[in-house]
């Protein structure tokens, strides 16, 4: 199995940021920041809603892709999607776990084209999850011991080459998975009694697994009351989704129970984070909150409504917003990478071969992303006479990303040596042109060769004659030497 890298925040197009939100959030939806949505209205602190990344839902019916640049949402009738991820491409994957309405069960790619965008078809996945590499994916089947078991293999699928490789085979059936940053993936298992009868929906199994690189099955914890999903908290331990979550003294069982649960990274018994609202799907945003999308039903309606929730490292449950009728699946979190830039500055400009002639300094300037940087933006530094290629990265706190550039300098404040000598003997003939040069330069080098221009033959008034010559040459940074002086001629 590939050892994965930690998943990539993507920074935000500009274009979704200054999108007033989107009006429906059926389907897949971004919420946009920095500003809400219309049904973000039940949030009375705007401005706090207002900082919380961009959320990507999705869910039943519609599909809901970023606002166009009208700031109107651009829907497409695509039926429901499962787990979505961002991928190392920016763009937002999500899975189909069936057929439904035209299209097939499989992967798509729905970022940021008007209608999804087939990748692998005719496959039912249950888990996604994204790592600088790629993504990964679990594809469920039929098989095991005898044919009405559930069973499921680990695909990874590139991007950049458009192209999969399976990585793990013969495993539980994972409804939720999530990469580790030492190459583990850890799932939650849901497995059915019946593959494909009517009665698979009976879950008998409900476990937190690892599985390693090498191929390994490791159980973390068990009896999670229908685990959904699962992520990696920063701390290195487990999160997972309870979709049906009790404790004594619970109500009677109801839509709207579940929990937000926590294992240590070894594995052992969960502890309760929050409870939150029948969640299907989590996210873990770089500022540490974490994001649950569910569905509730409200005291004295039989209508079910779908929730985003968020909780925050304190425990402390929100919810950002809601849409009636509907149950959503999962939400995914599109982090804000900081920015570094840097610019040089002189007395003068650069030349056409990139060359400064007086000393240069490079200043760096950084933009934070969803958390605060990691320590202090890079300090400036002055050039002298060098050619140097300085390189600085700064670094989010949390998963907050990184951004790293690379400046090449070239300053020459030096004029170069030359040298010239007279050949032959005086005095010379009128016509004679005897001086030769050579010239050198140690950092930006001689601009061609060097050249002799001779003034015109004079008589002094002792009646002697003599002429002028100059030599010349430049560097390519641009800076010129010159050396004059004259010779006899004869009479």
């Amino acid at each position: 199995m590939t050892r994965p890298r930690s998943r990539p925040h993507v920074r935000l197009d500009t274009r979704r940021r200054t999108a007033p939100g989107l009006a429906a959030l059926t389907g897949l939806a971004l919420v946009a920041t920095p500003f809400l949505p219309a049904q973000a209205a039940d949030s009375p602190d705007r401005a706090e809603a207002a900082a919380a990344p961009a959320l990507l839902v999705t869910g039943e019916e519609n599909v809901v892709l970023p606002a166009d640049e009208g700031g109107l949402p651009r829907s497409v009738g695509f039926g429901t999607f499962g787990r979505s991820a961002v991928g190392p491409d920016g763009e937002l994957y999500a899975i189909k776990p069936f057929t439904e309405s035209g299209a097939s069960a499989g992967l798509y790619r729905v970022g940021s084209s008007d209608w999804p965008v087939e990748v692998e078809s005719g496959i039912r996945l249950f888990g996604l999850a994204s790592d600088a590499d790629g993504l990964v994916y679990a594809q469920s089947y039929c098989g095991g011991e005898i044919d009405t078991e559930w069973r499921t293999r680990l695909l990874r699928y590139d991007p950049e080459t458009d192209t999969q490789v399976q990585v793990a085979d013969d495993l539980p059936h994972l409804s939720g998975i999530a990469l580790e940053p030492d190459g583990d993936v850890v799932g939650v298992e849901q497995v059915v009694s019946s593959c494909g009868q009517e009665d698979s929906g009976i879950v008998t199994s409900q476990r937190l697994l690892r599985i390693t690189p090498e191929g390994d099955v490791e159980t973390l914890a068990s009896n999670l009351q229908a685990p959904s999903d699962v992520a990696v908290a920063p701390d290195g331990s487990l999160l997972v989704t309870s979709r049906d979550w009790t404790e004594p003294g619970d109500e009677a069982e109801g839509v709207g129970r579940g929990a937000l649960l926590r294992v240590p990274a070894a594995g052992g018994q969960p502890s309760v984070v929050a409870r939150v609202s029948r969640p299907g799907g989590l996210d873990v945003s770089p500022d540490g909150a974490v994001w649950t999308a569910g569905s509730v039903l409200d005291e004295g309606s039989s209508q079910t409504r779908g929730v985003v929730q968020g909780v925050a490292p304190d425990g402390t449950v929100s919810e950002r917003f809601s849409v009636e009728d509907q149950d959503l699946w999962d939400v995914s979190t599109l982090g804000e990478a900081p920015v570094l830039s840097a610019t040089v500055s002189s007395d003068r400009g650069r030349n056409a071969a990139g060359w400064y002639r007086t000393p240069a300094t490079v200043t760096f300037t950084c933009a934070e992303g969803s958390t605060p940087l990691a320590g202090d933006c890079p300090a400036p530094v002055r050039v002298d006479n060098a050619d140097r290629t300085l390189r600085r990265t700064i670094t989010a706190t949390g998963d907050g990303g990184s951004d790293s550039v690379s400046v090449r300098v070239r300053v020459d404040t030096t004029k170069p040596t030359l040298r010239t000598r007279l050949v032959g003997e005086a005095p010379y003939a009128p016509s004679a042109r005897p001086v030769r040069c050579s010239a050198t330069d140690g950092l930006s080098g001689v601009a061609g060769d060097c050249t002799v221009s001779y003034g015109a033959v004079r008589t002094r008034a002792n009646g002697s004659r003599f002429r002028t010559w100059t030599a010349s040459v430049r560097d390519v940074a641009g800076n010129r030497t010159t050396t004059t002086g004259t010779f006899a001629v004869r009479r």
